[in-house]
């Protein structure tokens, strides 16, 4: 019974011995783990001094070359070892850190992520993971969008160069004969007016001109039609005289003729 409890009581007084090293350790563990945090935070109040420093427009997004001009001239690179942060430049810590895509990132985020670059995976860290992969999609559909700009602008000016060489290696065909022809032009423009070639046995058609007729002589004709003429004292007997002609009447060639001959007998 005594070695039982002798036993017992050595068992609750190893156990108790053991919970309060346990609790000393854990206490040293966290106060470790605050002294490290303080001092991280330190060292990340000076990264980013440093950053806003190196942001030129103050909006607190920082780009690529600020980083690398910062890591060049100041102390950003010994600050970043202390951290635990791998040997990076601007560019891919902007990669890192970018969310969306358009090649500048928060100084905050920046900060943030090189402070807990070196704890364990929270489900933040999964969250974080997440944005960094859409951001690579994100990057990836606008580069594929540019490719296919320059993939028209390529076309554009392929079909440009073959129109230019299509025209070259027609002027270079052609060179002989427009050279001809312009100079062909070119005596002609400068050649003095020719006279034009007279026709061998050629002659303007003649006008004839009708007489106008008075007015009386138009009224007599046309009363002539209707009356008749008046047949003269001598050819009164002679059934062929006609009488003589007035203006405006008709004659026919016997009649002609009829006082052709009596103007003969006559004399």
């Amino acid at each position: 019974f005594i070695g039982a409890t002798a036993y017992g009581i050595t068992l609750v007084v190893i156990s108790n011995i053991v919970e309060d090293c346990l609790r000393a350790a854990r206490q040293a563990e966290a106060i470790t783990q605050a002294a490290a945090k303080e001092k991280n935070e330190r060292i990340g109040d000076k990264v980013a001094y440093i950053l806003h420093n190196a942001d030129k427009d103050g909006d607190g997004e920082i780009f690529a070359k600020e980083i690398n001009r910062a890591l060049a001239k100041t102390d950003l690179r010994c600050h970043l070892d202390e951290l635990m942060v791998p040997q990076l430049d601007g560019n891919e810590i902007i990669r890192f850190f970018d969310r969306v895509g358009l090649g500048r990132a928060q100084i905050d985020d920046i900060v943030a992520g090189v402070l807990t670059m070196d704890e364990d995976i929270k489900p933040s860290d999964y969250v974080k993971l997440n944005m960094w992969v859409s951001n690579l999609l994100m990057r990836t559909m606008t580069l594929g969008k540019k490719s296919s700009e320059l993939a028209k602008q390529v076309d554009a000016l392929r079909n440009m160069l073959v129109k230019a060489f299509e025209a070259l290696e027609y002027f270079h065909r052609t060179k002989e004969v427009s050279e001809l022809r312009g100079r062909a032009l070119a005596e002609i423009r400068s050649a003095p007016q020719a006279e034009l070639p007279k026709l061998r046995e050629w002659r303007p058609p003649r006008t004839f001109k009708k007489p106008i007729d008075s007015e009386a002589s138009i009224l007599v004709g046309f009363a002539s039609r209707f009356i008749g003429p008046k047949a003269p004292p001598d050819a009164e007997d002679d059934p062929h005289s006609s009488g003589p002609n007035l203006p405006g009447q008709v004659v026919s060639d016997d009649n002609i003729n009829n006082n052709n001959n009596n103007s003969s007998n006559t004399n």
